[in-house]
């Protein structure tokens, strides 16, 4: 569980693994629109299914595991939180990539001065 959240949340986005050979193929201005953009659909797409996520997880309040006899809101709760922190983290991250002094990391990750 513990993983499932914390590299999803936790890693520095240059130790993220990307398929980005057509985002290192064009000019930064393009790679600037590409990066807000894909900010811009996770963090719709995650909110949009967050609603829908929690009306499941309450819902199985009235039922428990089969062995542990855990109510299943509780075992089902762990990805609300993951969903909220990836919508938080997109949040944070798009508003650095709409800043005017935000530097594009080149193809190492690294920001060049």
């Amino acid at each position: 569980m513990g993983d499932f959240l914390g590299w999803g949340v936790l890693l520095r986005e240059k130790d993220h693994i990307r398929f980005d050979l057509i985002f290192h193929s064009v000019p930064g201005k393009a790679q600037r629109i590409f990066l807000i953009l894909s900010a811009l659909a996770l963090i719709i797409g995650f909110g949009a299914s967050f609603l829908p996520t929690w009306d499941y997880i309450t819902f199985y309040k009235i039922k428990k595991s089969a062995i542990l006899k855990w109510r299943l809101n509780y075992v089902f709760s762990i990805y609300g939180i993951f969903l909220g922190a990836i919508i938080i983290r997109y949040t944070v991250t798009l508003i650095q990539y709409l800043n005017p002094g935000y530097k594009l990391p080149n193809e190492d990750g690294q920001v060049d001065e």
